[in-house]
């Protein structure tokens, strides 16, 4: 009976106490790791949004300053118009009206405007099978019947730039067209462009051979990417790789009577997160085109990504 009832006198209190202080250590433990995996988790989601929303406005900017210089009347074989000869230069045919050329407009370092003829003007009349030109021309779904030559629908002509977003505290990419503007890209914090070219040829004479002009005219050199840094004529007059001067100024527009020069777009974007992660430093530097953005121009709490493309502009010279 003795023995009996020292098995129920209990857990002394110094016994209790290191229970719960081990209980207390071992919940501590877990809670722990619950929020290192939470924050975690928390930052993980923050960069797929941000590489989610780069990739995305990369994908489509690449997508359309490719189809930049689209006009399907001015290499048909056919006078569209009957007024100006086959593939004339003419509004009917190669979209070369003042203020309304076709091919690559605006080529500064951080924003573009381009223009194509995209969209059918009488949808209809492409693929009716009757002469709809009037007087008829005997020619049936030419492309004048479908598309007039000119970048005046709603998405014939782009402009991509960054702007101040809503908050004060960061930059978007915009995408504007004649039917307004739209935001393309959040939490946007550089964006540049390089603009390559054919105006010279490897033995110097101011004559387009057909190849995107190097920095030493050889075909061995590196392709010259470059940007109107905004003073005087319109010219890509600047290194978009490293801010210098570029000899000889080279015309961006093309004119009433001529062809765009550019071959090639190079874009760089740098995106960041849409806020800060705690406990995240970030020392790097981004070459933003000619930008060097590193430490001390940017808040280190955010993570970023530097998202790069090269688009060649298969409508336009090349």
């Amino acid at each position: 009976m003795t023995a009996f009832g020292k098995n129920n006198n209990g857990l002394t209190l110094i016994e209790l106490m290191i229970a719960m202080a081990i209980s207390l250590l071992v919940m501590a433990s877990i809670f722990q790791v619950f929020w290192t995996h939470q924050k975690a988790n928390a930052a993980q989601q923050l960069v797929v949004e941000m590489q989610q929303n780069a990739r995305a406005a990369m994908t489509l900017m690449k997508r359309e300053i490719r189809m930049a210089g689209y006009k399907p009347a001015a290499s048909d074989g056919i006078d569209n118009n009957g007024i100006g000869g086959t593939d004339a230069a003419d509004p009917g045919e190669n979209g070369k009206m003042i203020n309304l050329e076709i091919g690559v407009i605006t080529a500064l370092r951080d924003q573009i405007m381009f223009r194509m003829d995209i969209l059918p003007d009488n949808p209809a009349d492409c693929n009716d099978g009757v002469d709809n030109d009037s007087p008829p021309d005997g020619l049936i779904d030419e492309y004048d019947e479908c598309y007039d030559g000119l970048p005046d629908d709603a998405n014939e002509q782009i402009t991509y730039r960054l702007e101040a977003n809503a908050a004060g505290d960061g930059t978007d990419l915009i995408r504007i067209t004649s039917a307004g503007k739209d935001i393309l890209a959040y939490d946007i914090e550089a964006i540049a462009f390089g603009y390559a070219y054919d105006v010279m040829t490897f033995g110097g004479a101011a004559t387009p051979d057909g190849a995107l002009d190097t920095d030493n005219n050889q075909p061995d050199g590196n392709v010259i990417w470059a940007f109107y840094n905004g003073s005087g004529a319109p010219a890509l007059n600047t290194n978009a790789e490293t801010g210098a001067p570029l000899s000889g100024p080279l015309v961006v527009a093309p004119g009433p009577g001529g062809d765009p020069v550019i071959g090639a777009v190079r874009i760089w974007l740098l995106a960041r997160t849409a806020h800060p992660i705690k406990d995240e430093t970030d020392t790097r530097t981004y070459q933003v085109g000619s930008q060097a953005i590193g430490p001390g121009t940017y808040d280190p709490t955010y993570r970023r990504t530097l998202q790069t493309a090269t688009v060649y502009c298969r409508n336009l010279r090349f």
